[in-house]
């Protein structure tokens, strides 16, 4: 693989980074009352655990992405594979956001966090006008979260054009 394609890599990843970061700040701005204040020893700690965490879930989530990124391959240079490339990582990672975001509004509701359990409710009656009502009321976090998710589809255009030029070069060589 070439240092340009995965310095991009790295950088698309690293900004997932980020944005699971800025989705832990909003979840403890909106459950701060209920988690109660972070002392300055406890924040190490924290930040240790966040990154494992954060490092786990992005290789999951994103493990067909960086494949397909990787694959020794011809087709890696193909317009239509960069879109299906970006489009993989966008809409993944615009799932992830939403689940972040749902999970710190759904903490503050319920005092624990969204798990396989609630989907034995989703079937209730009453479940569409909960959902509408808590994003009626937290509509500034949903503005947020798109927020993120643009961030998401602009740094990868950005970040993708960053080795479109060495791609190019490399192609014509094949």
């Amino acid at each position: 693989l070439f240092k340009n394609e995965i310095t991009s890599l790295l950088a698309k990843l690293g900004v997932l980074y980020i944005i699971l970061m800025l989705g832990r700040v909003v979840f403890y701005i909106i459950n701060a009352d209920t988690i109660g204040a972070i002392t300055a020893e406890e924040f190490p700690s924290l930040l240790t655990g966040a990154f494992i965490f954060d490092s786990v879930s992005i290789f999951y989530v994103n493990c067909l992405f960086v494949l397909f990124t990787v694959l020794p391959v011809r087709i890696r240079y193909k317009r239509w594979y960069r879109k299906v490339l970006m489009w993989l990582y966008c809409v993944i990672n615009t799932f992830v956001v939403i689940i972040n975001f749902s999970d710190a509004i759904y903490f503050h509701f319920a005092k624990k966090r969204f798990t396989a359990e609630e989907f034995h409710f989703t079937d209730n009656d009453n479940t569409s006008t909960i959902i509408f009502k808590a994003l009626g009321e937290n509509w500034y976090w949903a503005l947020v979260a798109i927020l993120l998710i643009w961030l998401i589809v602009w740094s990868y255009r950005k970040l993708d054009n960053f080795s479109r030029e060495y791609r190019l070069k490399k192609a014509i060589f094949y």
